[in-house]
């Protein structure tokens, strides 16, 4: 809870920079255009998702300021879709977006995986597993929201990867180095493939 209150505070923080992301049309820094790219691609999938679904239920946990919900809906999707975040200011923001654009049918909420009590046809979740402690967990968690043949659609570090590994050694020896906490104190876990697979076959997803 004390961890959680914590990431809800960085973001809180972050809420401003995370608008200049989307809104800077060729932003050279690479974790933006990451940021962008993982966002359409997660867009790409959900509409191919409900090309033959009339009915169903997104949602995002993570959502930040609502841009994926926001830019489905934009495209033309009716599916009902709820959004979550532990930002409050996240929440603010892609509230006053959805106002904005008139979307009715979608929700953003303070919230996260625990406050859901239905399924989703599609359950979003972009950027929020590393900061989980109990990644395997996490995921259980989120596999158990998603209805019977429905999709989770997630991003998270690749604890495969030595660039990863190698990235976060350097930044520890900075923060060391210069004596700042970055990102409040808050960290971000990558997970292994076989931990995912082995987690989400366990459950039964």
């Amino acid at each position: 809870r004390l961890y959680m209150n914590k990431v809800s505070k960085l973001f809180d923080s972050r809420s401003k920079r995370y608008t200049q992301i989307y809104t800077e049309p060729n932003s050279k820094r690479l974790l933006h255009q990451e940021k962008k790219v993982r966002a359409k691609i997660a867009q790409e999938l959900v509409v191919s998702y409900l090309s033959s679904k009339k009915e169903a239920r997104v949602v995002d946990i993570g959502c930040g300021m609502g841009n994926v919900l926001l830019n489905l809906k934009e495209s033309g999707l009716t599916a009902n879709m709820y959004g979550l975040d532990v930002s409050s200011e996240m929440i603010d923001l892609a509230n006053k977006k959805a106002d904005l654009a008139g979307y009715k049918d979608i929700d953003f909420l303070v919230g996260s995986a625990k406050d859901i009590t239905f399924r989703a046809y599609i359950l979003l979740s972009l950027g929020v597993i590393g900061y989980q402690k109990d990644q395997e967990a996490f995921l259980i968690e989120l596999s158990n929201i998603v209805d019977e043949g429905g999709y989770l659609i997630f991003t998270t570090a690749n604890g495969d990867s030595f660039l990863r590994l190698a990235r976060r050694y350097i930044s520890k020896l900075h923060s060391l180095v210069t004596r700042k906490t970055k990102s409040e104190g808050v960290e971000f876990y990558s997970i292994k493939d076989k931990q995912v697979e082995s987690s989400l076959t366990k459950n039964g997803f």
